[in-house]
């Protein structure tokens, strides 16, 4: 049997938790078969042999988990979801505030020691500067608000 024939039998249903923690420590104690979730927190529990990585979302393999592949390296690309983090101030900062916030960050996750443990964690830190993160936010809203419409997914 194919990998994508596997995919098409899973037979899930959706648990919910409050939060990623939860699901995991779930996933870890034999609660859960599977989890869904992000990277940093379950690296470790790889590492030592405590969970087994099937496929990442990201569009390509994480640096902490090379040998694990990407959904798009086992045939499915339209499964792609990276998780990414940032840093939001209150609407109305001037720009000079986040421009220097913005410098600060950037000089701290591109030390060396910071940008090490932060892979060894699961985290690509990238550093970009304000408009190009608001732009990825931007692309990312548009995407999962048409995911939630196509799939009549509703609060409640």
């Amino acid at each position: 049997m194919d990998r994508q024939t596997t995919y098409e039998l899973l037979d899930l249903v959706h648990v919910p938790f409050n939060g990623g923690g939860p699901a995991l420590a779930a996933t870890l104690g034999g609660h859960t078969p599977i989890s869904f979730g992000a990277l940093p927190p379950a690296v470790q529990h790889v590492k030592d042999g405590k969970l087994r990585a099937l496929a990442i979302t990201s569009s390509r393999r994480a640096a902490a988990l090379p040998e694990v592949p990407t959904m798009a390296d086992d045939g499915h690309a339209e499964v792609a979801a990276d998780i990414w983090q940032a840093v939001l101030v209150p609407a109305g900062t001037p720009p000079e505030i986040v421009g220097q916030l913005n410098r600060a960050i950037v000089d701290v996750i591109t030390q060396p020691r910071v940008k090490q443990r932060m892979a060894a964690l699961g985290y690509e830190p990238i550093g970009t500067p304000p408009a190009e993160s608001e732009a990825e936010m931007r692309r990312e809203l548009a995407k999962w608000s048409k995911v939630v419409r196509d799939a009549a997914i509703k609060l409640g």
